[in-house]
């Protein structure tokens, strides 16, 4: 066990120094193996008196508290009360002493301890707010984190290619979590809609050097990229990198649905036409599921065609028909590679993002 008045002389010592290496050696002796609350909240009383002297001090407190209360007692309403004064100080009679950017610092823990929570609807408002000021920040593990965040939240919110994109973001600017995010940013990659940008996503992973860390996801990446077929083994092998159970289970569950779109995607880029009893047979459902499932996708332009209830066929449209669309499927062609290059730069060179941007 800790020893309480060792660990109180070190917080008087560390207060009364104005040191944050200090105070971070005091913050862990609180926070090795289990979370010390009375002690942290010792520490938080102490150091609250002197949040105008050394805001950084009282941020680095206030941090370590609020995790407590959140990941040992599991008191959302606690910890968030915490970090509080510092996210919403013009409620604080120390307002004008405490920056934008401890604002922001303050802002990024708390979305992290919402997401850890999975408050996920309280991390969704705070990240919005953020959003405008993180972009032109310069600490880079700041950035990181909140984009690790932005992750979390639409992976939740089932916004996969967004979800995606930001854990792929991470995989590259964070060497620590470069395996898990890149992973990550496939597997949210699979569950997506099959929208060109997906395809653009899917791209740049399959051909990111470190590719192969994916394991036997990497075939399959491989597939969606070249618009083949997705099998019930491919199903087997996405299940053991799934995180979330509520996306691989259910009726239909989500990763159901994700191949199930992906396969009719498929379909449409090898037939001019097929009967919905035979699309219904090759993708795996019922005539009425599939029905309902091509109506969609054709209604939200995911795939480009007309359906012929009376006929029982499905007529996929494609510029292939003439050559004006031939010349314009180069184009587009063109088009998808520069944007794919351009996404891929973005995300391997934000700084130079931000430059342009200025």
């Amino acid at each position: 066990s800790k020893d309480t008045s060792s660990i109180a002389t070190s917080i008087d010592a560390a207060i009364s120094s104005k040191d944050l290496a200090d105070v971070k050696a005091a913050c862990a002796l609180c926070t090795t193996d289990a979370y010390d609350i009375a002690t942290l909240e010792l520490l938080h009383d102490k150091s609250s008196a002197r949040l105008i002297e050394s805001p950084e001090i009282a941020l680095m407190i206030k941090e370590a508290l609020a995790e407590g209360y959140i990941i040992e007692q599991s008191d959302v309403a606690k910890g968030a009360g915490i970090l509080q004064p510092l996210i919403n100080p013009k409620a604080s009679a120390q307002a004008t002493q405490i920056s934008d950017d401890l604002v922001l610092r303050a802002s990024v823990k708390m979305i992290e301890l919402f997401c850890f929570a999975e408050e996920f609807v309280q991390a969704e408002t705070l990240m919005t707010r953020c959003t405008k000021h993180i972009r032109y920040h310069s600490d880079k593990d700041l950035k990181v984190r909140f984009n690790c965040t932005q992750a979390q939240i639409h992976e939740f919110k089932r916004r996969f290619t967004e979800a995606a994109q930001r854990f792929y973001e991470v995989s590259v600017n964070d060497p620590t979590q470069a395996v898990d995010a890149l992973r990550r940013s496939a597997v949210c990659a699979i569950l997506a809609e099959p929208t060109d940008a997906r395809a653009r996503i899917v791209s740049i992973i399959v051909n990111d050097d470190r590719a192969k860390s994916l394991d036997a996801l990497l075939p399959i990446m491989n597939k969606i990229q070249q618009m083949r077929f997705l099998r019930g083994q491919d199903s087997d092998i996405i299940k053991q990198f799934v995180i979330n159970d509520s996306q691989k289970t259910g009726s239909p569950s989500i990763l159901d649905m994700a191949l199930l779109t992906h396969n009719i995607k498929a379909v449409s880029q090898v037939f001019y036409n097929i009967s919905i009893t035979e699309l219904a047979s090759l993708v795996g459902v019922t005539a009425d599921e599939a029905l309902r499932v091509v109506a969609s996708m054709i209604s939200a332009g995911k795939i480009n065609g007309t359906i012929d209830q009376v006929e029982d066929l499905v007529t996929f449209h494609s510029s292939r028909d003439d050559e004006s669309g031939r010349k314009d499927a180069k184009i587009a062609n063109l088009c998808n590679s520069i944007s794919q290059l351009h996404e891929s730069l973005k995300l391997k060179y934000p700084q130079l993002t931000a430059v342009a941007a200025k």
